[in-house]
């Protein structure tokens, strides 16, 4: 196999939707940069009455699994009224070198329903028991011994999430979530022979199972009335 065929395939690891790009970042972005979103006080929040609707409330999260295994990630999230929550979130790893490749990056959208979360009468935003339907695309490249294993173009997922949130502070919170469903795409082993990258096999993955754990710290940071 040429050089420049197997060096075609290594590098293709940097194809991403731009369109889903671009919506998750810009989501990101306007949470971060918008005055307005931190101007109200979280105690303002917190202390909705359930029944209110139209009102809305910003965090930023991240799921410190992930982090812990050198996977840096941001989400954005909206809680939506009473009961609704939308989240968008971006990881990115780029680690490495020629030997050993530790790579990922890809989006997410989620949209949650929660079950609870009141106390006396209040609503306390992203607490609870709470379930979800999430859509993600991620590109990845993993090689810590002889073989490597890589998406050459994107790998969909699509499933159902369950977690709870629990509250450890007026603006932080703890969310534990598990999620299962499935995931496709194209999938290419390779291995470094003699200082070449060497194609070994390719296929199509149609996985339905466990897809992710998370032990996500969310930190509130402001709240909004239409």
């Amino acid at each position: 196999m040429a050089d420049g065929y197997v060096m075609e395939i290594y590098s293709k690891t940097c194809i991403m939707p731009r369109t889903l790009t671009n919506i998750i970042v810009m989501l990101i972005l306007y949470v971060v940069l918008t005055p307005g979103i931190s101007a109200q006080s979280v105690n303002d929040a917190s202390a909705t009455p359930s029944g209110v609707s139209g009102h809305t409330v910003w965090a930023l999260g991240t799921n410190m699994l992930a982090d812990a295994a050198l996977i840096p990630n941001i989400a954005v999230e909206a809680a939506l009224g009473d009961r609704w929550s939308v989240a968008a979130s971006w990881s990115g790893a780029w680690w490495g070198s020629r030997s050993k490749v530790w790579r990922l990056y890809g989006g997410e959208v989620e949209g949650s329903y929660w079950f609870g979360g009141r106390n006396e009468g209040v609503q306390r935003p992203f607490t609870g028991h709470h379930a979800g339907l999430f859509c993600a695309a991620v590109t990845y490249d993993f090689k810590t011994g002889r073989y490597g294993y890589q998406s050459p173009g994107v790998t969909w997922v699509a499933g159902m999430s369950y977690g709870y949130g629990l509250s450890i502070g007026k603006r932080l919170r703890l969310d534990l979530s598990v999620g299962i469903g499935y995931m496709t795409g194209r999938r290419d082993k390779y291995e470094d022979e003699c200082g070449r990258w060497v194609y070994a096999d390719r296929r199509r993955i149609r996985y339905f199972g466990p897809l992710k754990v998370e032990v996500g710290l969310v930190w509130i940071i402001g709240s909004t009335k239409s």
